[in-house]
This record gives structure tokens, sequence and C-alpha cells, in this order.
């Protein structure tokens, strides 16, 4: 049963002493990722996002209210995984293609946790219908308790990820699709092959650091990832989606089929969207190199949409005036 938002947002107030943390509230992309699973910390669903100290009954307390040894602690616990119940964080990615991993993973490795394609969660959200202060970059927040880049902490193991804290309302701010949706609407067509599904960050990482050569956008990548985009997050996601699916892999930016992407035009037409989400994503600090594939992506895209609104005003002259313009250069020798 679906619970239901029952506080208001609880948003990261820097002190003074926490000045430097100011900058992070604008490195948030438009888009982040959150996946779970039946034995994720806290309680996730449609509506709302409930981390271990809400779905426990402890009211919410900004983390940079608290003394700094606390405060350090209740981070590194979250960051290495530690489930406390009173853990008032929440984690996201800007990365899909780490989203969809650890949706791979949970699948491969909690079925005796009663784990399995079909409760295993990926929700999308636009943070541009959020309070500025809701997000927060993992890194910065390491770098301002003084948490040294070491061990299962080093900094760069949470590069793209984003904290929230306390409880989230996300009714009409994203889309919530099953791993068991996606995988029957082609989703082993379109992502990275070789990739092992037992490991998380490592496999992660590791498949970065083989990023080489453009790949061809074949046509069953293209016909799954429309599918996916379409009918598993629908026209209000459908591009940031299609772009992101299709950025799992480097690519050209000369790909034709890039350009055979569909637009659906809303009020919101594709060149605004395409501008926002690009201003957004491109202002992130050490982007994951399938968020920087997005953007040139996106550039692509935008281009296009720009390149077809341009001929869409060009004046086509009307049946008579090309009639009159006919006869008055019908007495001219060609």
């Amino acid at each position: 049963m679906s619970q239901q938002p029952t506080e208001q947002p609880c948003l990261f107030q820097p002190r003074r002493r926490h000045g430097a943390l100011d900058d992070g509230f604008d490195q948030v992309p438009q888009y982040l990722f959150r996946t779970w699973a039946p034995q994720t910390n806290g309680y996730n669903d449609e509506d709302v996002i409930m981390p271990a100290a809400v779905y426990n009954g402890k009211t919410s307390s900004d983390l940079l209210s608290f003394d700094d040894e606390f405060a350090r602690e209740m981070l590194c616990d979250h960051l290495l995984w530690k489930n406390r119940f009173d853990d008032n964080l929440t984690s996201w990615t800007s990365s899909l293609f780490y989203a969809l991993q650890l949706a791979r993973y949970r699948n491969a490795l909690d079925r005796r946790k009663f784990t399995y394609p079909g409760n295993i969660y990926i929700c999308v959200l636009d943070t541009r219908k959020f309070d500025r202060k809701t997000f927060l970059p993992a890194p910065a927040l390491l770098v301002a308790y003084s948490v040294r880049s070491q061990g299962k902490l080093t900094h760069s193991y949470s590069e793209g990820e984003f904290l929230s804290q306390g409880q989230l309302d996300i009714r009409g701010k994203s889309k919530v699709v099953t791993y068991e949706d996606l995988v029957s609407h082609g989703l082993n067509d379109i992502f990275p092959r070789n990739v092992p599904e037992t490991k998380l960050w490592w496999a992660v990482h590791d498949y970065r650091k083989a990023w080489l050569s453009d790949i061809a956008i074949d046509e069953i990548e293209l016909k799954s990832s429309h599918s996916l985009a379409s009918k598993c997050f629908g026209e209000e996601w459908y591009l940031p989606m299609i772009a992101m699916l299709l950025a799992l892999k480097p690519r050209s930016v000369k790909d034709d089929r890039i350009v055979r992407i569909k637009y659906y035009e809303k009020e919101d037409g594709p060149i605004s969207k395409l501008e926002t989400a690009l201003a957004r994503t491109e202002r992130c600090s050490k982007p994951a190199i399938e968020l920087s594939e997005f953007v040139r992506i996106m550039q692509v895209l935008l281009k296009q949409a720009k390149e077809g609104e341009k001929q869409k005003n060009v004046k086509v002259p009307a049946t008579n005036e090309i009639d009159e313009l006919s006869k008055s250069m019908g007495g001219l020798a060609v």
C-alpha cells in the first residue's frame, strides 16, 4: 500500500563553516535516477521516497545542523551502505548506466531475499521541480566534512552520486518503472555486453575505462531504445531517455540514426526541452563519460530541432504569387 507524504521537504542549509557547499547546488543535473528493491533501506514508491529515519518515525533534521563528528559518521555510514535506522539520507545517481547496473546486480545476487525483476524499480526525476537546496553532490559533502579519500570512501567512487534528505514527494515530478518492464521492452538489446551482473562499482568503473571507439547504432538498438523510451517512460520523458539509452555506448555525432529520433511536442517544444537539459547537465563537475555522451547526442538533437524550426518558418509563396512570378518571367530567355 502506497505511503503518502507527511512532512515538508528537509533542505540542505549550509552554515558559514560549510559555505563552499553552496556551489554544489548548481552542479545538479536535470535528471537523477534511483534504483530500489525490497531490501533497500527506508521506503520507496511512486509517490514518496522516505529514508530510514523518516520511515522509522524520526523527525527529519538537516545533516548540516548536526555537530561535525555526528554528521561525518552518518554521511560515511550512508555511503558505505550500513543501513542505519536513523539514516536521513537518500542516494541518487546522474548515471542511467549505474542505475541499470544496480538493478542487474540486485537481480543477480538478491534472489534469496525475494527480489525478482518485477519488484526492482528504477525512478527518474526532474530536479527542476524541486527546491534548489534539495540535492547535493556526495563528493562535495565528503570534502566539507574532511573525509579522507581512501579505501571504500575514495571520493571518485561517489562521483555522479547525489544526496537528498528527509521525505521527498515525487508525485508529478518523476517516472517509476520496473526492471522487468525494461527487459521486456528490449533493454538487453541496448545495454552494453560483457558487463558482469554480479559486480557493481568495479563493473561500472571497468566499462568506463574501456570506453574507446564509436559504436554505430544498429536498427535493433534504435528500435529498442524507442520502445523503452516511449512505452516505459512515456512522452514527457521520451527525449532525454532515448538519448540516455543510446549514450550507454560511445557514439558518433555523425551517426545518421540519431537524427531519426522522433519528437513528441507538447506545450514545451523540443528546442526548449533540449536547451534546458543541456544547460543543467553541462554544469556538472566531473560528469561520468556516459553523461558526456548524453550531452553530445542532445547537442545533435538540438541542432536538428533548430534546423527543423527554421524550415517551418520559411515563407512558401502562395499559388497566386507563383503564377504572377511565372507570368513576369514568361518573356525571359532561359
